[in-house]
């Protein structure tokens, strides 16, 4: 009787991958780079619209499905706004890059890159006002003496759009 009702309830059970099944988001997350989001930077038509759809659906699953794992979620997040902007929906990439520092405020590098995603891609799509407001956002958080060399070479290059 026992091994009637275990049999019965794995038959309808999802077939997953070993990385699906992982407790683990940041095996996910980095199976999801690349096996779907980097390979669509090569590919065309349906096929990379196929790619960055599937994406966007595993980057979603992982902040679902692993949020106690912050910088993981911080990064996916960051991601799927970043396939949003590839998939021309910029509003959309806008309000995902915005959502990186509402929910994850301490994790400062992915702050810094959604803000810099933001700037810029509205800065690409003529939305210069809205724009200057994330790249003074990135100055006002981010212009510190001691920051890494990277973060002073983006808060510089957002004092010079601010400058324009």
């Amino acid at each position: 009787m026992f091994l009637c009702c275990v049999g019965f309830v794995g038959c309808g059970a999802k077939k997953e991958t070993p990385v699906e099944r992982s407790p683990n988001g940041r095996a996910f997350l980095e199976q999801t780079v690349k096996e779907f989001h980097n390979p669509s930077a090569e590919a065309t038509g349906v096929n990379r619209d196929r790619l960055l759809e599937e994406a966007a659906r595993r980057y979603q699953q992982v902040l679902k499905e692993h949020p106690d794992e912050k910088d993981v979620c911080a990064e996916a997040l960051l991601a799927l706004g970043n396939v949003r902007a590839l998939q021309g929906k910029t509003d959309e990439a806008v309000k995902v890059y915005a959502t990186v520092s509402e929910k994850y405020p301490n994790r400062d590098w992915q702050v810094l890159q959604a803000w810099k995603a933001a700037a810029d891609l509205l800065w690409e799509t003529s939305r210069r006002d809205d724009a200057r407001k994330y790249y003074a956002r990135i100055v006002e958080r981010f212009d510190k003496a001691d920051a890494p060399m990277i973060t002073k070479t983006i808060v510089r290059g957002s004092k010079s759009r601010l400058a324009k």
